[in-house]
């Protein structure tokens, strides 16, 4: 640390206030050049922008942070919609179960965030009184309105986090089963985890019968152990294949 303050204090003794707080006015805090300070050897890069005090004594640098800004993560509204915008691409009425496949990207999504999206959001009723709760969903999902069921259509959801080729053998699809669905399905299938939700509005969750690896003949460790471009067999000296022996 006592590099970086021995950087920094020769940062700040180089800036002229007047031209820093002038900078400021116009463009805000990163309207200021700042100055970047690296470790090599710890891998850490810090940026470090000059902000003009209302006044000032020369040789009297303060050094601060900006607070941190904390806000609440709505997946379950993201996913809702997404599974309601597909759904109305494939008309009321085909004849034949439709099962929509989702994929997960978004960082911190989970399946709190889909139960909620496709049975409603999961509340608790609690009697003023006597302090008594009971477990209620609330009729805001894809599948259950003010009115009663809804997407009859919609016979199931598969969902699947961060579905990159690359982790094929890693992948484990979950199958959300429709309970009101106008062609429900006739069967479960394997590779995958299915949910259904009670009467009581508990959803349940079965584990897959295999992974999903199987299905696709990978090892689980796939595509290692070994790496996948091992350095003596890339190309060198602008050659553009690699070369087999004779």
């Amino acid at each position: 640390m006592s590099r970086l303050a021995k950087d920094l204090q020769a940062w700040l003794d180089e800036l002229e206030p007047d031209e820093v707080r002038q900078q400021f006015e116009q463009g805000g805090t990163f309207g200021v050049e700042g100055h970047t300070w690296r470790d090599n050897n710890a891998g850490w890069q810090l940026t470090f922008f000059p902000m003009a005090k209302s006044s000032h004594v020369d040789g009297d640098h303060v050094l601060g942070t900006f607070g941190a800004e904390a806000r609440t993560i709505d997946d379950t509204t993201s996913v809702r919609q997404a599974i309601e915008g597909k759904a109305r691409k494939y008309g009321k009425a085909l004849g034949r179960p439709l099962i929509l496949a989702l994929g997960l990207f978004r960082m911190f999504v989970d399946d709190t965030d889909v139960m909620d999206a496709l049975y409603g959001d999961a509340v608790l009723l609690i009697d003023p009184n006597t302090g008594d709760h009971t477990p209620y969903r609330k009729p805001n999902g894809v599948w259950i309105g003010p009115n009663g069921p809804r997407r009859e259509q919609l016979s199931a959801v598969v969902t699947c986090e961060n579905p990159e080729a690359w982790r094929a053998a890693k992948l484990e699809p979950h199958l959300w089963v429709n309970p009101w669905a106008a062609e429900p399905l006739q069967c479960e299938p394997p590779y995958m985890a299915v949910s259904k939700i009670d009467e009581s509005g508990f959803v349940g969750k079965d584990a897959s019968s295999a992974p999903l690896r199987d299905l696709l003949e990978l090892s689980e460790n796939w595509p290692g152990p070994e790496p996948p471009f091992p350095l003596r067999d890339r190309p060198t000296n602008g050659d553009v294949g690699a070369k087999g022996d004779n």
